[in-house]
């Protein structure tokens, strides 16, 4: 059930960002390849499978998410909860920065399908967060969201 979750909030999110950046624009074409060029490296070097540098090199990212991601990394910097409480608030808070992206999200092509590969797993993150049982488990899996938030200055500009 857990993956059908994440699955269908990278779905929304998917759609969110194609029927706003798409309004008005029926006639364009879409490409049929949307993978990003990877470097291989940045794989193996990051540990996270999802993203990679656009041919070694940062992808660009708007000023509107970049702010929202600025905004994101405020949360986890001020926030430091100490239990399960304090988590959730941060998971609400984290949850309406994610919700907030969504809404202005602007990005096109190559660029924003290699957000959607840093923010797919951020999504997840914060659902478990806000589904974890004990503050054992949220505090590591705060942890994994601070370091996955910290990760976009890794490949985004």
């Amino acid at each position: 059930m857990s993956k059908l979750s994440t699955l269908l909030i990278a779905s929304a999110f998917l759609l969110a960002c194609n029927s706003q950046q798409h309004e008005g624009h029926e006639d364009h074409e879409h490409a049929t390849d949307s993978t990003p060029a990877a470097t291989p490296a940045a794989e193996t070097a990051s540990g996270n499978t999802g993203i990679v540098l656009n041919n070694g090199a940062k992808w660009k990212a708007d000023a509107a998410t970049n702010e929202n991601v600025a905004l994101l990394k405020g949360t986890i910097a001020a926030a430091v909860p100490q239990d399960q409480a304090g988590y959730q608030q941060a998971a609400e808070k984290l949850q309406e920065g994610l919700n907030k992206m969504v809404k202005e999200c602007a990005m096109k092509g190559p660029d924003h399908e290699a957000l959607h590969q840093w923010l797919v797993p951020l999504m997840a993150q914060v659902k478990a967060l806000k589904n974890a049982g004990t503050a054992e488990q949220s505090a590591k899996i705060y942890q994994e969201i601070g370091q996955q938030i910290n990760l976009y200055s890794t490949y985004f500009e």
